[in-house]
């Protein structure tokens, strides 16, 4: 029993597994694309790209290093199953297009940038501290980059172009993937809601998961192995005993004079019988500086009279006792001899031959190691004994496996944060805008909170391998995310349908990938066998998740209740939304503060009101102004100042409206709806300062308004009644009319232009635009000029609307006006689309001369 033989034991089982498992990888990857591909001429031709990368990626490995680790080889099933996928991929997408040339236009993109980001993926192992893991990653790295470029290279001209008949009959596995594929999962709130409380919960467990720290339990160890550990244990229990204290210096003098210090503690700790033994290197290499101080300490002894002394009672009693005169010649002579430190070579012919593993000399420092043998009683206090000594430190088997745990921990931080940010960026790049690269990013980190979860709940710890394979199963969520997101963008760029070609091929993937990993569990080493299970797990997490969310999000983006929206959200808008939610938020806060502070203030109740109204016209003011996105413009032709009590009416295009309006004056009441009447963020204020309910009904409220009218108060109402869809002024309503006439109100028309498109009905979100508010002449009372009583007055002024809401249009709607939405509605349908649009549109000058000659 002991390392060598673990050693040996570990790579012939890893070798064994490795055959065992990359031949029935083989074998279900040949069934499965039996299955998928119908023409028997492409079978052979799909795993072309992939021997050559494979042989590209060992000839590259070859010149860079002269061994190939059997870990980088027992990945091979791995690296198998992601480089075939991509050769499927473009057959499966052959199948539904029936041409080379529109499947490799619609396949290229995603397979490029699935092989570039799942190739950088492989290569952040390049930067952990393992040799092995970066070999590995090199291997990795280049096997998928390559096999992505050769697929679309060589594959092409394998395949019959003018091969246009297929058999359209469909076999079990093709049934039962088409039936899955037209699964929409995104479109059940029960899938999405279990998926979410899935996340939130697998989130909490990720924290929980564990990095294993006994070396042991991810080797392989034979029952013959086990048997004579045991064996050796029941002799000597020494195995489970040692310690090391490690001397060091910056040059070997000076870790032998370290080293000479505990030494002595050496000896002390073996006289009280806290240590059994020791390696006594410093019994037999010192350092000059001592070898000098002993040189001395003998010659100090050796006076010439001792050595006289000596001479002479040997020479005397020497012949009596039977000795030849001769016979201590040489005892005599190493006493008259002048001795010198040890020579260079004799000091290193002593090291490399008693203690040449306890000698480690690298990167300008020199290491003394000497082990130590003790038993478990004093095992907890050796640490505490060797706590003085600056330059040596102890290290038992314990603190050895937690070092080893800290820079697995490293490790794991570092690719998860490092090569998920180098995803990202990828993502971002090859998409073109933050959006679609962030969407298509959450599959694969949601896939890592599951994965983790999942292990974290069930007490699967990581360990070197499942470092390994969380790299591979990001990289797989790489491409399921990129080609669902790419069916996704051509769908609603040009209507097809593609997307279900793509979520069969991610299926056939899976099942590929999975049988390329799920293998793995019939291997017999352990660390080979945990492969198995997680990469199951994670694989299953990004396909229910790239099913689920990516579309969910990406239609949040481009359309509601099924139809496209008008203009898509994009990140410039939401974040314009959330500034002008939080903002109304704040200020709604600010308001309720000011209530407070009102009902608590020593006046009169109409002072108090007063007041609160400022308050809300210096609110409304600064959220207008705050929102610089949005540009607002102000026509007042006959300079209303609204000093004098009018019935303000206005069209209503978005809740936008009212913000505007009460940001003209202090002194204004507004009749509103119940839900702005029970809003839980201003209803108490509204209330507050006399805002009315229509639902009151008119008389009610003329006798409400009288008293405001003669404190110098306007009143707001919105004779359409609610916001129109298309902004086109709908029929106005009766009742402001109504209240003019009894009140004896001038009316002030004022009509607002583009709210609508900043703040459209039924979005909840704002985009940047452009807001006109005109506001017109003065109406005086009795309103002759538009008729004799309300109803004409209505009738007249809904004409006066519509025809100088469509006059302002003429003027407001220019080629400038609509060019941001012209481009907004290319911007989720590809980066070349997107980039061309605005190139084109920038030199057409907004297509200002097609605007003006077009009626």
């Amino acid at each position: 029993f002991g390392s060598s033989l673990i050693a040996v034991a570990n790579a012939k089982t890893l070798k064994n597994d490795i055959i065992l498992t990359l031949s029935i990888a083989t074998v279900l990857l040949i069934l499965i694309i039996s299955f998928s591909v119908k023409d028997k001429k492409v079978f052979l031709i799909i795993f072309i790209p992939t021997v050559l990368a494979g042989g590209i990626a060992l000839s590259a490995l070859a010149c860079l290093t002269p061994a190939i680790s059997v870990i980088t080889l027992s990945m091979a099933p791995i690296i198998l199953a992601i480089t075939v996928d991509y050769s499927l991929h473009i057959i499966s997408h052959q199948k539904h297009k029936k041409d080379i040339r529109a499947t490799l236009k619609d396949v290229a993109f995603p397979i490029m940038v699935c092989g570039i980001a799942t190739a950088f993926e492989f290569i952040s192992l390049f930067f952990v501290s393992s040799k092995v893991l970066q070999e590995l990653g090199i291997f990795a790295s280049i096997s998928v980059f390559v096999s992505a470029a050769l697929t679309l290279i060589i594959l092409p001209q394998f395949i019959d172009k003018n091969k246009t008949s297929h058999n359209s009959e469909m076999n079990l596995l093709e049934n039962m993937l088409d039936k899955i594929t037209r699964f929409e999962f995104d479109k059940y709130k029960y899938i999405i809601i279990t998926f979410s409380i899935l996340t939130v919960v697998f989130a909490y467990f990720a924290f929980k998961v564990e990095f294993e720290g006994d070396m042991l339990k991810i080797n392989y160890m034979s029952d013959e192995l086990k048997v004579a550990e045991n064996n050796l244990k029941k002799i000597n229990d020494f195995t489970e005993n040692t310690a090391y204290v490690v001397s060091s210096g910056a040059n070997i003098e000076e870790a032998l004079k370290n080293n000479e210090k505990v030494n002595v503690k050496f000896n002390k700790l073996k006289s009280e019988k806290r240590i059994t033994n020791f390696t006594p290197v410093s019994e037999i290499l010192m350092s000059d500086s001592t070898q000098i101080e002993r040189i001395k300490a003998w010659k100090y002894f050796w006076t010439q009279s001792k050595k006289d002394s000596l001479k002479s009672n040997i020479q005397k009693f020497a012949v009596g006792a039977g000795f030849n005169q001769n016979c201590f010649n040489g005892f005599i002579s190493s006493i008259e001899k002048n001795y010198k430190p040890l020579s260079k070579e004799s000091f290193n012919l002593l090291k490399e031959n008693l203690f040449k593993e306890n000698f480690n000399e690298k990167d300008n420092i020199v290491n003394i190691v000497n082990i130590l043998k003790t038993d478990k009683t004093h095992r907890s206090e050796l640490k505490a004994q060797f706590s003085e000594f600056s330059n040596s430190t102890l290290i038992d088997q314990q603190s050895i496996l937690m070092k080893y745990v800290e820079y697995l921990n490293k490790d794991f931080n570092f690719i998860a944060n490092i090569s998920l940010l180098l995803v990202l960026i990828i993502l971002i790049i090859a998409f073109g805008r933050i959006e679609i690269g962030f969407i298509t990013f959450f599959p694969i980190f949601i896939s890592w909170v599951w994965t983790l979860g999942i292990m974290g709940l069930f007490g699967i710890k990581f360990n070197i391998f499942n470092i390994i394979i969380s790299s591979f199963i990001t990289g797989m969520g790489v491409d399921y995310s990129t080609y669902i997101m790419q069916g996704l963008i051509q769908g609603y760029s040009t209507n097809n349908k593609t997307l279900i070609s793509f979520k069969s091929n991610i299926l056939v993937s899976a099942m590929i990938t999975i049988s390329g990993t799920g293998v793995l569990i019939f291997a017999k080493h352990p660390a080979l066998n945990s492969i198995a299970l997680i990469s199951i797990i994670g694989l299953l997490s990004v396909v229910l998740i790239s099913y689920t969310f990516e579309p969910l999000l990406f239609k949040m983006l481009v359309s509601k209740n099924g139809k496209n929206r008008v203009v898509p959200v994009t990140l410039s808008n939401l974040l314009l939304t959330i500034a002008a939610f939080t903002i109304f938020v704040t200020g709604s806060i600010f308001l309720n503060l000011c209530l407070l502070l009102a009902i608590l203030l020593p006046v009169k109740l109409k002072i108090k009101k007063l007041f609160v109204h400022y308050c809300m016209f210096y609110s409304c003011r600064g959220l207008v102004y705050l929102l610089f996105p949005i540009t607002k413009k102000r026509i007042n032709i006959s300079r209303e100042n609204f000093k004098k009590p009018s019935v303000i009416i206005s069209n209503h295009q978005s809740h936008i409206d009212l913000v505007i309006l009460l940001s003209l004056t202090p002194k204004m009441v507004v009749l509103t709806t119940n839900w702005v009447w029970e809003s839980p963020f201003y209803g108490f204020v509204i209330r507050f300062i006399d805002f009315y309910n229509v639902n009151d009904g008119n008389e009610s409220i003329i006798n409400n308004l009288k008293p405001k009218i003669d404190e110098g108060y306007s009143v707001l109402v919105f004779p359409e009644g609610s916001r129109s869809k298309d902004q086109n002024i709908t029929r106005f309503h009766k009742g402001a009319f109504y209240l003019a006439k009894q009140l004896n109100l001038d009316i002030v028309p004022i009509i607002i232009h583009g709210a609508g498109d900043c703040m459209r009905k039924g979005e909840n979100y704002v985009r940047s635009g452009k807001i006109t508010l005109k506001i017109f002449d003065r109406i005086s009372a009795p309103h002759v000029d538009f008729g004799n009583d309300y109803h004409e007055l209505t009738k007249s002024l809904q004409t006066f609307y519509r025809t100088n809401y469509k006059l302002l249009k003429k003027d407001c709607e220019t080629a400038d006006y609509f060019a941001d939405t012209l481009i907004k509605n290319y911007v989720f349908k590809g980066p070349l689309l997107e980039w061309y649009c605005r190139i084109k549109v920038k030199l057409e000058d907004n297509y200002r001369y097609f605007n003006e000659i077009i009626p």
